[in-house]
């Protein structure tokens, strides 16, 4: 777990929340906001392991061109 992880967590769980990491784990985080409240640290560990990075460029363009392939074999039938 690094502090960019933790920081996607807060944003999915807490969005606009008002908090400080201070380092690369959990308890360098200090809980600014006064409207929402603090997300477990169960809560954040999961929603780490939750998460799913979106396909880079290069994946999504593949993807792309495979579906291409398919439309262009198709037509050829």
């Amino acid at each position: 777990m690094n502090n960019q992880d933790i920081a996607k967590a807060l944003q999915t769980l807490r969005l606009g929340a008002q908090w400080v990491l201070h380092g690369d784990s959990l308890t360098g985080l200090e809980w600014l906001d006064t409207v929402q409240t603090r997300p477990t640290d169960d809560e954040i560990t999961a929603a780490i392991a939750a998460y799913v990075p979106p396909p880079s460029l290069q994946d999504q363009i593949a993807a792309l061109q495979a579906q291409i392939a398919v439309l262009i074999a198709a037509q050829g039938k």
